[in-house]
């Protein structure tokens, strides 16, 4: 063993074995194997992990990991560089984890150690303070992407909140051990730490004292916390709270205190993503005015402006996007301005790194944009290769560890590149470098935004080119982006439908069925984000054929019953949700009176809410309500749409028809719903064609006076169009006509009186118009990326 270790331990254990061989052979090959750190980072993710699910630390046994693991780290420091091109890396983290040990036991730690490392002012005192000093040095020179480095920071850092003789000392550890705990959950995905970096956050937040200089760190530091947590899904309804932390956090600090650009840069960003959720135009504007109010406020050379300058264009470009679906000339002149500025500020430092990528991936997708509004000739031609020229700095300059903007920058800008050359090796390329970012993703959010990119370029691939075997892979990666739920609830909707086309386009019905099916169940989830009703219609309306198609395809495979209940899902996402609360609302308020008065007050607090801010809250509340409602015995269902049981069920009174039309008739099916289930029957003369000759818009909405025999204006009936289904059937007490959102009127029902009504299933009453579905696969735009 070296000189001053004596480990204690079972023999099993790898690190004294290792150590022990090393002593053996004075091989340092034994520590420098990888195997050799994977042992190290195992054992002190154990220790971390135990000390987080039991929030207990024994001194003793803690203290003797930090040995082991210290000198193995301290052996392999002493290798040369061409031995161990790490070694001063390795020299950094084993004076962190041989910190403590100088303190308490000087005699254990390598003399080299205490003589670098400053003596207690008294034998075993704790150095608490210095500890976290050498734990900010060995970060700053490793990075969050070392889980090695992380994993020893977060060990020390346990062992200082135990140790520490001062509070003050005792809440920096705290704090400092919040950070590393979050990015160890962000960077690494390790269980347990972003559980415990919010409770430890939250704590020294709300046990600190009113308007003091600590309570405003400690704010900053929850705020970080709580948006990785955010971000990363884990806490997915942070997003009111975050807002409102901000908000108090710049009304705290004052105007000159260094970190109010910070808090500014995050509430706009914050705003900019609840428009991004909900569709609130009004959260973007005071997104660019924030944005434009900081811009102006910090004086030229202030190391926030670069970042300032960059949030600005970005949130300029969302919202000349949302006004009218394209960017002018003018404003996209404007973005490029301002993202140039912060490249290369007139006075004073340049950007950080990260922030100088981000920068370069952005520039170069507005110069690509500039391009694709430009008139061909050399001006864009320009644009368009100093857009690949940024986009190749940003992932280089990224150390294999690309973000999704550099990724779906460079990405995009070779696909421009193969658009304008013809050269399929630009387009091969761009498959490449997403397939090595895969791969090597560190987190699982990560990985599911690397793979829906590479889906969809793989997808745009084959239908350049049509290679089949580009279909199977985009689908392989949309499908299983489409059921990872570390990825955006968008994310997840556009991978399982694109998926489903893929799939119908290789002739595999059956996978496509279970994509669709998929697609559909979240739409209610993607949906139920968005507030007003104009911006739930848009979001509505980029997945219209959706319920039909999925419908035809459960058809195709022999499963009437399953196309029935995914057309009245997509139905009821227009106007069956208010249906449902009623006649869910007696069953809660039978089994849990408090849940329903909470639920029942939440539409008039809405109408009245002062502010986004408010809507939010009021939002996430619903959710949250939501979710323990189905905890209730007997209402797993509230809110859900209605089984297959019960629309059977409803057909009591005759047979419903549902018809669905495709583009050419064929794939047009009618389904016959009576008591005893449903049947399909091919309907090949319902077509695009037919439905619009047949039925103008106006004579598709609901008329409770009108009956099935009555003609439409044109002079064509219901019967003409779906005369086979009757003929099964009989005269039907309702017939819809499926053809986008979900279910449309094609021949209203008979009146109620005489006996034909279709009990308990809501009419339906949406927008109506002729639209065929479409199942072929199509081009994902960047934008949806």
């Amino acid at each position: 063993m070296p000189e001053g270790l004596s480990p204690e331990g079972p023999a099993t254990h790898p690190l004294p074995r290792r150590l022990a061989a090393y002593s053996a052979r004075q091989d340092i090959g034994v520590l420098l194997e990888p195997e050799a750190e994977q042992d190290t980072a195992e054992s002190l993710e154990s220790a971390v992990r135990a000390v987080l699910q039991d929030m207990r630390l024994d001194v003793e046994p803690h203290l003797r990991l930090l040995q082991l693991a210290g000198w193995v780290f301290w052996l392999r420091g002493g290798a040369d560089s061409q031995r161990n091109p790490r070694h001063e890396r390795d020299l950094t983290l084993s004076l962190t984890l041989l910190g403590p040990l100088r303190d308490a036991e000087p005699e254990s730690a390598p003399e080299a150690v205490r003589r670098v490392l400053p003596a207690p002012p008294r034998p075993g005192a704790p150095q608490v303070r210095g500890w976290g000093d050498l734990v900010g040095h060995l970060l700053q020179e490793a990075g969050p992407h070392d889980r090695t480095a992380l994993l020893a920071a977060a060990a020390v850092l346990q062992l200082g909140m135990v140790m520490a003789e001062a509070e003050a000392d005792r809440a920096r550890s705290t704090s400092n051990l919040a950070h590393v705990l979050t990015l160890l959950h962000e960077h690494h995905a390790v269980p347990d730490t972003m559980t415990a970096a919010l409770g430890f956050a939250r704590r020294l937040f709300e046990k600190s004292s009113s308007e003091t200089p600590e309570q405003a760190a400690y704010l900053t530091r929850l705020c970080e916390v709580l948006l990785v947590a955010y971000e990363t899904r884990h806490t997915p309804d942070a997003l009111a709270e975050l807002i409102g932390l901000n908000r108090k956090a710049l009304k705290m600090l004052p105007r000159n205190h260094p970190n109010q650009p910070d808090h500014a840069t995050n509430l706009a960003g914050l705003l900019h993503r609840r428009y991004q959720e909900t569709g609130d135009t009004g959260s973007l504007r005071e997104a660019v005015a924030l944005s434009r109010s900081l811009v102006v406020a910090l004086p030229p050379g202030h190391p926030a402006l670069p970042r300032a300058l960059n949030n600005l264009a970005f949130h300029l470009e969302r919202l000349a996007e949302d006004h009218s679906g394209l960017i002018d000339t003018a404003t996209l002149n404007e973005m490029i301005s301002l993202g140039r500025t912060a490249l290369a500020p007139p006075t004073g430092p340049g950007p950080a790194l990260d922030l100088r990528i981000a920068l370069t991936a952005n520039l170069s997708r507005w110069l690509r944009l500039r391009a694709q509004l430009s008139q061909p000739g050399e001006a864009a031609a320009h644009d368009t290769d100093e857009a690949l020229l940024l986009a190749r700095q940003a992932y280089g300059s990224s150390f294999g560890h690309p973000t999704g903007v550099v990724l779906e920058a460079l990405a995009t800008a070779l696909s421009d590149r193969y658009a304008r050359t013809g050269d399929p090796a630009a387009l091969d390329e761009a498959v490449t470098l997403l397939r090595t970012a895969d791969d090597a993703a560190d987190t699982p959010y990560r990985q599911a935004v690397r793979r829906f990119i590479l889906g969809v370029t793989l997808n745009n691939r084959y239908l350049d080119l049509g290679n089949p075997a580009d279909a199977g892979e985009a689908a392989r990666l949309l499908r299983e982006v489409a059921d990872s739920s570390a990825a955006s609830v968008r994310h997840r909707l556009e991978g399982a439908w694109a998926a489903g086309k893929l799939a119908l386009a290789l002739g595999a019905p059956a996978a496509a069925a279970k994509d669709l099916t998929l697609a559909v169940r979240l739409l209610p989830e993607l949906v139920g984000q968005v507030w007003q009703d104009p911006d739930r219609a848009r979001t509505l309306a980029e997945f219209a054929p959706l319920p039909a198609v999925a419908a035809a395809c459960l058809i195709s495979i022999g499963d009437p019953e399953g196309a029935l209940e995914l057309l009245e899902q997509g139905r009821g996402l227009i106007h069956g949700e208010s249906a449902a609360i009623s006649a869910d609302l007696e069953r809660l308020r039978a089994r849990s009176p408090d849940l329903a008065a909470a639920l029942e007050t939440i539409p008039g607090e809405w109408r009245v809410a002062p502010d986004a801010d408010r809507r939010q809250q009021l939002t996430e509340q619903r959710q949250r309500l939501t979710a323990e409602i189905r905890r209730v015995p007997g209402l797993e269902e509230f809110l859900h749409p209605p089984r297959l049981a019960e629309l059977v069920a409803a057909c009591h009174a005759g047979p419903v028809v549902v018809t669905i039309a495709s583009k050419d008739g064929d794939g047009s099916h009618a389904l016959i719903v009576t008591e005893d289930g449903v049947r399909s029957l091919p309907l090949p003369r319902l077509s695009k064609d037919t439905l619009g000759r047949s039925t103008p818009p106006s004579s598709l909405d609901l008329n409770s006076r009108w009956t099935p025999t009555a003609p439409y204006a044109s002079g064509c009936s219901p019967r003409t169009m779906c005369g086979p289904a009757w003929h099964c059937s009989g005269t039907p007490s309702s017939a819809r006509c499926s053809t986008s959102y979900g279910t449309f009127l094609a021949a209203a029902r008979t009146t109620r009186a005489a006996g034909h009504g279709c009990g308990g299933v809501p009419p339906a009453s949406s927008p109506t118009f002729p639209c065929t579905w479409q199942s072929a696969p199509q081009k994902a735009p960047p934008s949806t990326w």
